[in-house]
């Protein structure tokens, strides 16, 4: 993803955070979900993703690295968009789910710079790692599938 994508995406997700699921005089909206059921709902996002991400196979060779940080992206770029149409949920810090939603934009920003690098012959092995914030901010806020899903896509025990 181009920076000017993420920007605008990570742009989008502040709206949405910031506009929850609330009622906007129209709508008849029951309001944001509680913490135990947004939990819930991204719980089984990650679930999901965590069996795609450990389905792909290791790339055998330079050539197939590209795809592979492409299909990582994919696969968190899926889950980052679920959590944003969920919106703000009572009884979780906004700012705990911001940070999980901005580790989870940088590893797809990374895994696209990986894949660029990979398709330009430029990639440094040591710059193809991904850190463990995405995992550490799922943790903080009782996320565990998500946690073993950032593992999964950083390709950690």
């Amino acid at each position: 993803m181009t920076p000017r994508r993420l920007a605008a995406a990570s742009l989008a997700a502040l709206a949405l955070l910031a506009a929850g699921c609330g009622d906007d005089g129209g709508s008849t909206s029951p309001g944001p979900l509680g913490a135990d059921d947004w939990r819930d709902r991204v719980e089984q996002y990650c679930s999901d993703a965590y069996q795609e991400a450990t389905a792909l196979p290791l790339p055998g060779h330079v050539s197939q690295v590209a795809e592979d940080a492409s299909a990582r992206a994919e696969i968190l770029a899926t889950v980052r968009d679920g959590v944003l149409t969920l919106g703000q949920p009572d009884g979780i810090d906004s700012g705990d789910v911001s940070a999980y939603v901005d580790a989870l934009n940088a590893d797809i920003e990374q895994l696209g710079q990986i894949a660029d690098a990979a398709d330009d012959g430029t990639l440094n092995p040591e710059a193809a790692q991904l850190d463990e914030a995405a995992g550490q901010a799922a943790g903080a806020i009782g996320l565990d599938n998500c946690a073993a899903l950032s593992q999964a896509i950083a390709r950690t025990p």
